[in-house]
């Protein structure tokens, strides 16, 4: 009796024991999952096998209902795919703002557009900000530089007009309700934007009041003069337009002034959000 009970324990060590070791733990799971794989498998396969004869007991109705609810939610899913992925490119966009250097005694406030008439779609639109997210009204207002090296840049767009507690009225550089002032630096000539015109969908804010002794080249870089507190200098506006011999969109203006007109840097037809310059 004693050598039977010895020799029971002997082989329950000797099974228990290499448990300790991995490549037997292995082993054994292989060994067991084998063996005991067609007794797990029969429910799976039974379960199959009602579904199959199920399906082929259903009426063509039934099946082209279940057809439709799939092909709904396959849509649904891709929707939510197709949104998923905008979030993302979004959020990409909005870790790179994080990197953008502050501009000394200003902020930027982020803001969405939510309204734009048609009629004038490229003189005003609303933003989601108010006065309760800190916008002021003559703040500057920029927009985000579409660049085949997806460089991030911002160049000017307008300014505020009209505040409300949680929405604020933008005045593009092509309305008359928006003046800015700007320097050219190739020649050193200052002039204020007062309003644009538009041919199709071609637009040119219109510069006032050059010098008219000044020599103008096309291309050459328009920016923000920063006369105005609520302005700071060096903003990029757009470019000196060119005429159809390559020189500078330039007129004289009452024998006194010459009129410029500017390609904008920004395209306001895709503007995907906007950051509201505020004096601290």
């Amino acid at each position: 009796m004693w050598k039977r009970k010895s020799l029971f324990i002997i082989l329950i060590i000797l099974f228990i024991f290499p448990l300790g070791f991995k490549s037997y733990r292995n082993f054994l799971f292989r060994i067991t999952s084998d063996f005991f794989y067609p007794f797990f498998s029969i429910s799976h396969i039974a379960e199959k096998n009602l579904e199959q004869k199920s399906l082929l007991n259903e009426s063509k109705e039934s099946l082209i209902v279940k057809i439709y609810t799939l092909q709904r939610k396959n849509s649904e899913l891709t929707e939510k795919s197709n949104y998923l992925e905008q979030f993302k490119k979004e959020n990409d966009e909005l870790k790179k703002l994080l990197q953008l250097k502050v501009t000394p005694d200003f902020k930027y406030i982020f803001a969405e557009i939510i309204t734009r008439d048609p009629v004038e779609w490229y003189q005003q639109f609303v933003i989601n900000k108010g006065s309760e997210n800190g916008i002021q009204e003559g703040a500057i207002v920029l927009g985000r530089i579409k660049s085949d090296n997806n460089k991030l840049e911002f160049g000017v767009i307008g300014r505020i007009g009209t505040v409300s507690n949680h929405t604020s009225l933008i005045y593009t550089l092509l309305s008359n309700e928006c003046n800015l002032s700007i320097s050219i630096p190739k020649n050193g000539a200052s002039g204020i934007i007062q309003g644009g015109i538009r041919t199709g969908s071609n637009t040119w804010p219109i510069i006032n009041f050059l010098p008219r002794d000044l020599d103008y080249k096309a291309y050459s870089k328009v920016i923000t003069s920063g006369l105005n507190s609520l302005t700071p200098p060096n903003l990029k506006v757009g470019n000196l337009a060119k005429t159809s011999n390559n020189k500078a969109a330039v007129s004289l203006y009452n024998n006194l002034f010459i009129k410029a007109k500017v390609d904008m840097a920004v395209n306001l037809n895709h503007i995907d959000f906007v950051l509201v310059l505020v004096k601290k």
